[in-house]
């Protein structure tokens, strides 16, 4: 079955994945109190041949479990179980699918088990395309800066409406072209926008001021995904995240000065608790940027550091990025090749790090 049936993807969107799919039966019936409890949905990501990442976050200590399968019913599930999620790693856990067919509907299902008892979460349901062997026509859409400039979710009108839009476009996977918090930009219970109106935000401690502490950081990122509209998309769409600026700061360097919000004056200090939350979800997430570290443009600012290898595979193209793990790292950036967009690449004068841990772990680095 090379073919995605459309018609049924259709149907799953408008009934609810969760409702099409066989539930999990614990062997021990427990209270809710005492399973574990997956609090921000789940989401795939770095789709690569035949492996995909997969992420959530549980309530408590406990291990990911993740079963995937090529039909819905889950007849013959493959299992993946991920290293111990506890809060070093803020709850958070990935876990690496492996063996994927190609060009394939991939239905997934996750649960937690806790540390302490081995009791299970309910699961979640989720579902992605694997990598096309053959050259076909992809659909994928992009898009950035998350909740920036004080406007957050918005019960008024139905939250973050536009993950909604960008799901029912069916896309094989979504790039996020940066700011996917805005660290600096805390939200308020309202603003006043044009001719009066009043826009309503939902708020939270995390969200109501400058991110400083590491919880602060972690609490950004949790706000987005309190979204109805943006968990229901990540269950569905695959994503490639890139950072830009506000994950750490607005436009941080290491000269930053910082306004009197911050308590916290040192921005290497910023961006060593921001790159630690556990919430990415790519494979190469432990190669985080530092101040000295650059970076490379196609358009606008990719850090190619936050990128996986298919990230910037994808996003930079095989010539670039062949010419960014030879160049050396004392040299500067100033790569001036061609780019499928018609906006002349930037130019840094900071040192370019390897984008993968060696050209060999590059696809397209040959």
């Amino acid at each position: 079955m090379s073919h995605f049936d459309l018609g049924r993807r259709r149907v799953m969107q408008v009934v609810g994945a969760g409702l099409l799919l066989p539930g999990l039966a614990p062997a021990v019936i427990a209270s809710v109190k005492d399973r574990p409890q997956l609090t921000d949905g789940v989401q795939s990501g770095d789709l690569l041949g035949d492996r995909a990442m997969i992420w959530s976050r549980s309530d408590r200590p406990a291990r990911m479990v993740v079963e995937w399968d090529t039909r819905s019913m889950f007849s013959n599930p493959r299992r993946f179980i991920s290293p111990l999620a506890d809060n070093r790693t803020d709850f958070t856990a990935r876990v690496e699918l492996t063996g994927l067919p190609t060009d394939q509907a991939i239905f997934y299902r996750v649960h937690f088990e806790d540390a302490q008892t081995g009791t299970p979460s309910e699961p979640w349901f989720g579902h992605l395309r694997s990598v096309p062997q053959q050259r076909r026509d992809i659909r994928f859409v992009w898009s950035g800066d998350t909740v920036g400039q004080g406007f957050g979710i918005n019960p008024d009108i139905g939250g973050m409406r536009i993950y909604e839009a960008m799901r029912l476009r069916l896309p094989d996977f979504f790039i996020h072209s940066g700011d996917t918090i805005y660290a600096d930009g805390p939200v308020p219970a309202q603003l006043t926008t044009e001719g009066g109106r009043i826009w309503r935000n939902l708020t939270t401690e995390a969200k109501s001021k400058v991110a400083q502490t590491l919880d602060d950081y972690r609490g950004n990122y949790r706000y987005n995904l309190m979204d109805e509209n943006v968990r229901r998309f990540n269950a569905e769409v695959p994503q490639i995240w890139q950072w830009d600026d506000h994950e750490v700061v607005n436009n941080w360097s290491p000269s930053k000065q910082l306004d009197e919000r911050y308590q916290v004056k040192d921005i290497n200090t910023l961006v060593g608790r921001a790159r630690r939350p556990g919430w990415s979800i790519h494979r190469c997430a432990d190669r985080p940027p530092t101040v000295a570290g650059g970076f490379i443009a196609s358009w606008g600012m990719v850090h190619c550091w936050m990128c996986s290898c298919s990230t910037c595979a994808a996003i930079a193209g095989p010539t670039m990025t062949t010419w960014a793990l030879k160049k050396p790292s004392s040299a500067a950036s100033n790569w001036t090749g061609s780019s499928a967009n018609s906006k002349p690449p930037r130019r840094s004068g900071k040192s370019s790090p390897p984008i993968c841990p060696s050209a060999s772990a590059c696809p397209t680095a040959k």
